[in-house]
């Protein structure tokens, strides 16, 4: 009678601990799908020196917490739609940045930092395409926007008393570059990296409308071409960016 009783509670224990097991496995939280998004800017630099060590960039956004995409041993290249420019980077590493919400998910923001080819070219990519090869992960291609870098040696600086801009209203992009001048001289062009701007002057303050081919632009230098001279204004980062998934300029992969 008590080995019955024994045997009965046994099997209790065993039955109980089997639901509670079945039941933890089946609430146990699912792993999520990771959504992995490249943001497509442009990207203008201007480099003085072949030594100079400008860093490029390119953003991403995903809701894995955990993924990063950059790992050691990983080689990464740059190159134009046409594959007629290609060139080998270094210097690769990533930073977080800030996170943004999308169809109710927290997506986390991280920047891939590279240095630019060390050469005296001046090149643009109207599409600039970022090729990451592992040896044990395979390779993953993204688009990152347009790339223009202009090589300039012993370019004088242009004088101005205030710098700041202006981001459009429904786009996360420059609108105006706002240069405070004293004496404006005979300006005969103005560029925005790879494009000549329309300008105008208002109150001692050159107002530089964006061309209409530049897309997600907060950071670029300008050129000034004054009586036959050419003066510039270094890159400079006119505002930061927090709402760049709401505009929808990017473009999902499968990673």
């Amino acid at each position: 009678m008590k080995k019955h009783i024994k045997r009965m509670i046994l099997i209790m224990i065993i039955m109980i601990a089997a639901y509670f097991g079945v039941k933890f496995f089946l609430n146990k939280e699912q792993p999520i799908e990771r959504e992995f998004y490249v943001v497509e800017e442009s990207h203008y630099y201007l480099k003085d020196s072949i030594s100079d060590d400008t860093q490029g960039s390119m953003l991403y956004f995903t809701n894995d917490e955990d993924f990063h995409l950059v790992v050691p041993g990983m080689m990464v290249f740059i190159y134009n739609e046409e594959k007629t420019m290609r060139f080998m980077v270094d210097d690769v590493y990533e930073k977080d940045v800030h996170g943004e919400y999308k169809d109710g998910q927290l997506f986390y923001g991280r920047r891939v930092y590279f240095t630019l080819p060390h050469t005296n070219l001046t090149y643009t990519m109207d599409k600039m395409y970022i090729e990451f090869s592992t040896l044990f992960d395979g390779t993953y291609i993204f688009n990152a926007g347009s790339l223009h870098v202009e090589f300039k040696e012993e370019l004088p600086f242009y004088k101005y008393r205030s710098l700041e801009g202006t981001k459009k209203e429904l786009e996360p992009t420059l609108d105006e570059i706002l240069v405070g001048i004293w004496d404006k001289g005979e300006i005969d062009h103005i560029y925005v990296g790879p494009y000549e701007a329309p300008y105008y002057i208002k109150d001692n303050i050159i107002h530089i409308v964006m061309p209409e081919e530049i897309h997600m632009l907060s950071q670029t230098f300008v050129l000034f071409e004054v009586e036959g001279k050419t003066f510039h204004i270094s890159n400079f980062k006119y505002f930061w960016n927090y709402e760049i998934l709401t505009f929808g300029i990017y473009t999902k992969y499968e990673i």
